[in-house]
């Protein structure tokens, strides 16, 4: 007669203020009638696969926008030197392969620094988002809360689950980079095959593109406050950044369809490219709080969202997204903006791989500063 158990066990949750000892899992087995002829015990790899990403699903949610800033502050520097801004694609196949080599030695070299009191007071010191001890009853350590992944240890398993983490990160960023590729390749593709023929068209002929340009620059002035004053009365701002993110991406599948050999054209394919995807990256920290809007709103609950009508936390954005879809690009300056651009990717991807995981919804606010100091490169 053969019998099967199941056991499921975890340790200490990251980021818990008071540590307890982690205890091995100790078997005892009482056998009073029946003799026990063998033993076998096995560990099921997908359960432990499921936990460890619950465990670590905030990780998986800031880590991809850490990657992803790296790759926009090598693409605006290189664009800076030479004037082309480096494919999308070229850039996630380096830090794939970069990645993947070296990244066991980089989440040994995090787990080794953080071991050291003085290096957990100063990531203290430049933690922009400082933590209520009196939440915790004063038991958060200043020194126990800066640990890489929650984990706080030393450890082949700490390195190999940091490990993990990041490659499960880095395959989420290659997919949506490869989803945009893939519809890059399908509308190029599908352009190949079109034949165009040229009309005459009187009608056509009397529209001037001078008034033409002012009925849609007056028709984004319209939408540029209509947003903003939905944002100031009612509307989250979080609602808003989704429906920009859709809006940009559509107008990245027109730049697809309308695109053209000029360097000019590339340059500013790439950079809307790589914005976009930086906006899909962080749209799931936006999500819960449209999902509970919406929620509210189908169950005839409208009651706003106090906190969540800061019109300065989505008007840089909303001006990044109008200046993009004017056909707007970074100039190739090395001013004191580019300066501070480089500065403030260089922080997203700092913040997002040791404080992201704690202080998630701080990295749209990085975002939201990233976007005004683009804009005002772009002039």
């Amino acid at each position: 007669m053969s019998k099967h158990i199941s056991i499921t066990t975890a340790v200490n949750p990251p980021y818990i203020p008071t540590k307890t000892i982690k205890h091995l899992i100790q078997l005892k087995l009482f056998n009073n009638d029946n003799e026990v002829h063998s033993l076998i015990i096995k560990i099921d790899l997908k359960h432990t696969l499921k936990l460890i990403i619950r465990r670590y699903r905030l990780s998986l949610a800031t880590l991809p926008v850490a990657l992803i800033s790296i790759i926009f502050l090598f693409q605006i520097r290189g664009f800076a030197n030479s004037g082309n801004f480096s494919g999308l694609g070229d850039s996630l196949r380096r830090t794939c392969s970069f990645i993947t080599y070296w990244g066991p030695v980089l989440c040994t070299i995090i787990e080794m620094l953080l071991q050291f009191d003085i290096i957990k007071l100063l990531l203290n010191f430049v933690d922009c988002v400082k933590v209520n001890d009196n939440l915790f009853n004063k038991s958060y350590s200043k020194f126990q809360k800066n640990e890489f992944l929650g984990n706080g240890s030393l450890s082949l398993d700490s390195i190999f689950i940091d490990y993990l983490v990041l490659m499960l990160s880095l395959g989420l960023v290659m997919l949506l980079g490869g989803l945009i590729l893939l519809v890059e390749n399908l509308i190029t593709k599908c352009k190949k095959n079109e034949t165009y023929e040229t009309t005459n068209d009187e009608s056509k002929e009397k529209i001037s593109k001078s008034s033409l340009k002012q009925i849609l620059s007056l028709g984004r002035v319209i939408k540029f406050f209509i947003l903003i004053v939905a944002v100031f009365f009612y509307v989250p701002y979080q609602l808003v950044f989704t429906l920009l993110t859709i809006s940009h991406l559509f107008y990245v599948i027109f730049l697809f369809i309308s695109s053209s050999s000029k360097i000019n054209n590339k340059n500013t394919i790439e950079f809307n490219k790589t914005v976009l995807l930086m906006m899909l990256s962080i749209l799931p920290i936006c999500i819960p709080i449209v999902v509970v809007f919406l929620h509210n709103f189908a169950v005839n609950w409208k009651t706003p969202f106090r906190s969540h009508h800061n019109v300065l936390a989505i008007f840089p954005i909303i001006s990044l997204v109008f200046c993009l879809q004017n056909g707007m690009m970074l100039k190739q300056e090395k001013n004191f903006n580019f300066r501070s651009t480089c500065f403030l990717l260089a922080y997203i991807c700092f913040f997002g791989i040791l404080f992201g995981v704690r202080n998630t919804y701080f990295i749209y606010h990085l975002f939201n500063l990233l976007a005004c100091t683009l804009c005002i490169g772009m002039f």
